[in-house]
């Protein structure tokens, strides 16, 4: 398929999207997908392996539970849809192994989909997709906080390949627990002989550093290596394209939070300073709010979008996707997070966002975000297929966006219509 027809001159237009998983494209229109289509270039986070050849036989021959996949023709009907670039640094790249991987890989690059966020090694997972011909490039860097030890990739040395698997955003745990905790923590360390004599400040519990405060609490910290690797992508990425946008793919601290960490808060800024000029974020299956940081709009959450939950058996799902508390599982404990199944009981699960973003001169000028609802009232059998909200539901969407954003410090004021919800971009940098 011919490249993404960028402009020479003018503004380009990106219609970003959350979360897609689906086993069967065809049939599917509608309205939400005629803005993905209709903008320069369309993008989407990735959450489904597109099987082809052997790797759909022996997907097929694994016993249940087992996560959805796709046959490898519907790659070419995402780009019939509108999808031109995809992230794939996420935590199902990796469900169908290496293997489930590859075939993915080939069956975007034969329907001209550029992707990010996952390959054969480390470097070619951190290396950004590059969508356009000539001066006028967009570049999409991809990276995920959620994500198994198994399928994170790693760095080819000289003589040794690489591991594939996604590209990893990586943090630690820094546990503090109230004095009285501190104290019955210490007896357990001792009894059960978890660890080394604690100390009066600090103690190391089944490998877990423990320091003892005026609160409990478990603040995420990045690794400033891990950091340091995608900023220095991004500032290269600035030099190869004119328009960089980040995607992030966090479920942190847990699906029932409407707030993002506040390591990737942290994160999203210092990429904006790296050159990053447009955030996307997804992993939730819900909408989070958006801030507006030295003029870059940063989405922490825009739900799912094309998300079809038929053949999706949810015992297969793994700490993300089953709405574990991450802190608690921080500190040790046991994941006590209800029936995966029960997300689907719940109103954000089939409600989220469509941000339709213009680029003039390096920068956004503008952006409009839609309501999008994935269910269909009547017609079970399509719930997952997105349209845009309307009436009352839009406006709650939009409502609850605007009320989200604002705790992220952005007033976003109350829009043109029920429909639409243009972002105030401020002039001043």
């Amino acid at each position: 398929m011919p490249p993404v027809d960028v402009p020479a001159q003018g503004p380009i237009t990106i219609a970003l999207t959350g979360d897609t998983s689906f086993s069967t494209l065809d049939g599917t229109s509608s309205n939400a997908l005629d803005l993905v289509r209709g903008a320069t270039v369309g993008f989407t986070n990735l959450e489904v392996n597109v099987l082809d050849g052997a790797a759909a036989r022996a997907a097929t021959a694994r016993p249940a539970p087992r996560w959805i996949f796709a046959s490898g023709d519907q790659s070419s009907r995402m780009r019939d849809l509108g999808f031109d670039v995809v992230s794939l640094a996420n935590n199902h790249s990796m469900d169908f192994g290496a293997d489930g991987l590859t075939s993915t890989l080939g069956a975007l690059d034969a329907a001209g989909i550029a992707h990010a966020g996952a390959g054969p090694d480390l470097g070619a997972a951190r290396a950004p997709a590059l969508v356009g011909r000539g001066a006028r490039r967009v570049a999409v860097v991809a990276v995920t906080a959620s994500a198994s030890d198994q399928a994170r990739a790693s760095a080819s040395q000289r003589d040794i390949q690489g591991r594939p698997g996604v590209s990893s955003l990586l943090y630690d745990a820094a546990i503090t627990v109230d004095a009285a905790t501190y104290r019955t923590l210490a007896q357990s360390v001792q009894s059960l002989q978890a660890g080394p004599p604690p100390g009066d400040r600090e103690l190391t519990m089944f490998g877990r550093r423990i320091t003892r405060g005026d609160a409990t609490r478990v603040d995420f910290t990045l690794r400033d290596a891990e950091e340091e690797t995608v900023l220095a992508v991004i500032r290269d990425a600035r030099r190869q394209a004119e328009f960089v946008i980040l995607s992030i793919h966090s479920h942190e601290p847990s699906n029932e939070s409407d707030e993002p960490a506040e390591f990737l808060r942290q994160f999203a800024h210092d990429a904006v300073d790296a050159g990053a000029q447009l955030i996307v974020g997804h992993g939730p299956h819900r909408i989070r709010g958006m801030e507006i940081y030295k003029g870059v709009p940063i989405f922490y959450s825009l739900g799912n979008f094309l998300y079809q939950t038929n053949g999706l058996d949810f015992r297969a799902a793994d700490q993300f996707d089953a709405g574990s508390n991450l802190y608690t599982a921080a500190l040790g404990g046991s994941a006590d997070a209800p029936s995966p199944f029960a997300q689907l009981d719940r109103d954000w699960w089939w409600q989220s966002a469509l941000a339709l973003a213009t680029l003039e001169g390096g920068k956004v000028s503008g952006v409009k975000v839609y309501p999008i609802t994935l269910k269909a009232t009547g017609q079970p059998g399509r719930n997952g297929l997105p349209q845009l909200a309307g009436g009352a539901e839009a406006d709650t969407i939009l409502r609850q966006f605007s009320a989200l954003s604002q705790r992220l410090g952005a007033n976003l004021g109350e829009g043109t219509s029920s429909a639409v919800l243009d972002v105030p971009i401020p002039e001043n940098r």
